[in-house]
């Protein structure tokens, strides 16, 4: 959808959960901007999981098919975690749901161009040596978009 005033077009809003407060109030913004423009919202959880070498040959393909099994659960409860936030209003929205095995800022980056979001909607914290990871990864999207 445009608004006419200013010509902004917005269909595609994505927004990253990582089960936070802050992000769930990112996702509450997003749904609002998703509602107003008539716009997907692309909710998408990232985050890399990493084989410890130490992990033999044999076990390492089981390994790979149980984190396939646990793709599937991740989704929905992706799916649940997003409706206990939003409530019946997801059901006014068009919603897509990404579960993303890679590090969060090149995951939101990559998202963002091949999804063609034009909105990108983070939380982020008020500085504090507990949150620095996620002050890092809102300027590290930020500084690495195009």
């Amino acid at each position: 959808m445009c608004d006419e005033e200013s010509g902004f077009r917005v269909d595609r809003i994505l927004t990253a959960i990582d089960f936070s407060d802050l992000s769930s109030l990112a996702l509450k913004y997003a749904a609002v901007g998703a509602f107003q423009f008539n716009a997907e919202l692309i909710v998408m959880h990232a985050e890399r999981v990493e084989v410890p070498p130490y992990v033999l040959a044999d076990d390492y393909e089981r390994l790979l098919g149980e984190l396939r099994k646990m793709r599937q659960s991740a989704e929905e409860f992706l799916a649940d975690y997003v409706y206990q936030i939003l409530g019946g209003a997801t059901e006014q929205l068009r919603i897509r749901y990404l579960i993303v095995e890679e590090h969060p800022v090149d995951a939101i980056l990559k998202a963002s161009e091949t999804e063609k979001v034009e909105l990108v909607v983070m939380g982020t914290y008020p500085r504090s040596r507990t949150n620095v990871a996620l002050i890092r990864l809102s300027s590290g999207v930020m500084r690495q978009s195009k």
